[in-house]
């Protein structure tokens, strides 16, 4: 591993900067959420968000979901591949990606929840804003956001004719182009169309096949139309498509000591003479095959507005598709060419996922006592085929999920006066899931297949089987807000989140797949304070929590009767927590912002036996920061030029709950800079870097020796990149 970079010398930098003299003293801006369905003041809502603006997405260069959540505190991203995302919020997330399981922390693209992880990580254009919602979300935004949600919203058209059009050029023969056309189509149509277009060439060498991996090849674009049909009632149409054809995206290395014990651990061990040389450079595999993953996205969305005496009536139907295959060498290790020896693992996965969603809303207009209150309808169907083969003999998992979702919900705020109110909502959700799974193949001592706990005496055997199972629950919202003054708000808050059971889509036998994993639910309890002081000019929020989980879902592996890897209730779960958010304006130049997040998750009493009492849960690093820091500064008639370094830090995290320590990732910070010179006429150049410092770090890792620690597979992330992009707005 390289050297780890040192956040330290960077603090004299930063009190420096928050020094230097500006023309005048602004004041922040105030910043509009739509985390609780209406149009708010993040400094006055009883929730922990962070809100990122268009313009902090553009200046600080976030392409992804990834570079978001280095600018959250409590947030954490890694991806198996690029088509199976990993979002954790406070230590909660999903990490499987079969038909039967539902992810923790919820993404809503303008008002329409993703069902599925690969529906949404694609490249960010043309964003409005990305609110991160911290801690349940049960009430208002309903199914599987027990960790928190992701609300992403687009820009939508106006009246104002406009557009812009960017190009990128980098290393790695990066090249790209964004762009984006709105404006009137009638006295009371508008219409906005934006596209993006992102290749790169990979940062990592297949030793064996000589081919470059890990690269970029996105294609999106997305159009919508607005209608003002009346004063008081409009139409939202949207339209979108994103396709992406990745080679060897989810390249490993292989981490540990000699493979040779590896190996024997798994009674492989007379193959280890025919292995490849491992390669210490970490932008160097060994693969008999490349990989690769495609996906291919699309949805549409209609919004209806409505202003009625009663208040606000919003209807959403949205349907989304995706379709995603992917291919992957798993263990970072291959056999030499010549012995005609088949990758010791491979995983060949795709799907094809259809939902349709609609919610209907009222939210009122009234000043004392404000209320939204709405129904809600999901039907998604799921169809997976995930094949492993150990050293070329395959088991296919075909596999099916059929889920429909009802929810009612209500939440009213009362204001008892200047200083006093209190929130109050709930959410009663349904969700009913429709399972089958089929296999076939051959078990060669992997435990891809196991023998039924109902006839042990049969040994392995395929199977086709199918069940369906359903959940429900109630989960309130309680908030008590405190106003002293306008320049600080306070809430203490205990809410409910929920997420549905579901079922093991690589079930190794009969009577695991017809056995459904509990849902989890957790008890969130929360204070927090948001507060503005100097003119306006300084603004720190925190907030600390502790939830109590009960029936986790994990994601664990089995080593006594297979090597299977599936979904278990893990008991309980005590999650304390810390955020703190800090935004600094000392002139109407500079611009500070901090964040700082401290978390103790672990795991209580459990019945998994890989899994011991107090392991820490999965990507929960104990203490995580971020800082940035953007200076503007007029150059003559020529415009401006601005100045932007992100710097985000984050502690150990384990990927498994197992906490093996070899595919553990250590400690490690990102530096990010970005320079641009703004014209006053439209145009802007920018030269920007990411990880500047050329940081060593993993985005997956996983033990690779069947739960004996003796070596890890890990799929490292993203190298020093440097770009210079071209723009013109009109």
């Amino acid at each position: 591993m390289r050297k780890k970079f040192n956040p330290v010398p960077l603090l004299p930098v930063v009190v420096m900067a928050s020094l230097v003299p500006g023309v005048a003293h602004a004041a922040l801006e105030e910043v509009i959420v739509t985390a609780q369905k209406r149009e708010e003041n993040v400094q006055s809502i009883p929730i922990a968000v962070t809100a990122l603006s268009e313009e902090t997405i553009r200046n600080a260069n976030m392409l992804n979901i990834d570079d978001v959540s280095r600018h959250v505190p409590g947030f954490t991203m890694t991806n198996y591949n690029p088509v199976t995302p990993q979002p954790f919020i406070r230590g909660i997330g999903s990490s499987p990606s079969d038909a039967g399981s539902d992810a923790s922390v919820g993404v809503f693209i303008d008002g329409v929840y993703a069902g599925r992880a690969g529906g949404y990580r694609a490249d960010m254009f043309d964003m409005q804003r990305v609110e991160v919602l911290r801690g349940p979300q049960g009430t208002l935004f309903g199914r599987n956001v027990a960790g928190g949600a992701l609300n992403i919203l687009t820009n939508a058209p106006t009246m104002e004719y406009g557009g812009h059009l960017e190009l990128t050029a980098g290393d790695y023969d990066l090249w790209g182009v964004k762009g984006m056309l709105n404006g009137p189509l009638g006295d009371t149509v508008a219409g906005r169309l934006a596209f993006s277009i992102r290749q790169r060439d990979g940062n990592t060498d297949n030793t064996v096949t000589r081919s470059e991996l890990h690269d970029e090849d996105n294609k999106s674009v997305r159009g919508r139309l607005r209608w003002d049909a009346a004063e008081s009632f409009s139409v939202l149409l949207s339209a979108d498509y994103s396709k992406d054809e990745l080679q060897g995206p989810a390249a490993r290395n292989y981490v540990g000591g000699n493979p040779q014990a590896m190996l024997d651990s798994v009674g492989l061990g007379s193959l280890a003479p025919f292995l490849v040389p491992t390669n210490k450079d970490p932008f160097k595999i060994e693969a008999a095959r490349d990989g690769h993953a495609d996906r291919e996205m699309y949805s549409g969305t209609l919004q209806m507005d409505w202003e009625t005496p009663l208040g606000t009536v919003t209807s959403i139907t949205g349907y989304r598709h995706n379709d995603y295959d992917f291919f992957d060498d798993v263990f970072g290790l291959a056999f030499d060419p010549a012995s005609g020896i088949a990758p010791l693992l491979t995983d060949n996965t795709d799907e094809d996922s259809d939902q349709i969603s609609q919610e209907l809303r009222i939210t009122s207009t009234a000043d004392k006592l404000v209320w939204t209150a709405g129904l809600y309808y999901l039907d998604q169907d799921v169809d997976q085929l995930e094949i492993f083969a150990p050293v070329g003999v395959a088991v296919d998992y075909d596999q099916s999920a059929d889920t429909t979702s009802y929810a009612v919900f209500a939440q009213a705020t009362m204001a008892f006066n200047e200083q006093w109110a209190v929130t109050a909502g709930g959410r009663y959700s349904y969700d009913e899931k429709d399972f089958k799974l089929k296999t076939t193949g051959v078990e060669i001592g992997f435990g891809l297949l196991t023998p039924d706990p109902a006839d042990p005496a049969a040994g392995w055997t395929t199977f086709d089987a199918s069940d369906d199972e359903s959940w429900s629950k109630f989960t309130p919202k309680v908030s008590l807000e405190y106003t002293p003054n306008d320049d600080v708000f306070s809430y203490l808050t205990w809410s409910q989140g929920y997420k549905s059971g579901g079922y093991n889509g690589v079930a190794t036998n009969h009577t695991a797949a017809t056995t459904p994993f509990d849902e989890e639910t957790v008890n969130n309890y929360e204070i927090g304070v948001k507060t503005d002081f100097f003119q306006d000019r300084m603004r720190l929020n925190v907030a600390a929590f502790y939830m109590d989980y009960e029936d986790l879902q994990v994601f664990v592996s089995s080593f006594e009767t297979t090597a299977g890897l599936f979904v278990d209730n893990a008991g309980e779960a005590d999650i304390y927590g810390v955020e703190a958010e800090f935004f600094y304006a000392p002139s109407d130049r500079l611009d500070f912002t901090a964040s700082y997040a401290w978390l103790d998750a672990d795991i209580g009493d459990n019945d998994i036996p890989t899994v011991e009492d107090g392991n820490t849960l999965t990507r929960s690093p104990e203490h995580s920061a971020s800082a940035a820091a953007q200076y503007v500064f007029p150059v003559g008639e020529l415009g401006k030029v601005l100045l932007r370094a992100d710097y985000a830090w984050q502690d150990k995290i384990y990927f498994q709950p197992e906490n093996y320590q070899l595919s553990a990732q250590d400690s490690y910070g990102l530096l990010h800079m970005r320079v641009a010179l703004q014209a006053d006429t439209g145009w802007e150049l920018a030269l920007w870097g990411k990880n500047l410092t050329d940081e060593d770090y993993w985005v997956h890792g996983f033990d690779s020796s069947f739960g004996s620690d003796l070596g890890g597979s890990v799929i490292q992330g993203e190298p020093r990149m440097w770009g210079v992009s071209g723009r013109y707005s009109w």
